[in-house]
């Protein structure tokens, strides 16, 4: 993922258009789920690998 990409990726991320986001990431992303204690709620977030410093097997 680009340096421009990346951006994208995190305005979109922040602009509750998960469609959006979800259409500006690649194939090497992880997916987190977080759920706020007191919301039943559960929010996914997607990190580009490079961010999270990890190697994805091929």
């Amino acid at each position: 993922m680009t340096e421009a990409a990346s951006k994208k990726f995190f305005e979109e991320l922040g602009s509750n258009d998960a469609e959006e986001a979800l259409q500006s990431v690649d194939e090497n992303v992880i997916f987190i789920a977080m759920r706020k204690e007191s919301s039943d709620q559960v929010l996914f977030y997607l990190l580009p690998q490079f961010i999270l410093g990890v190697s994805m097997p091929s």
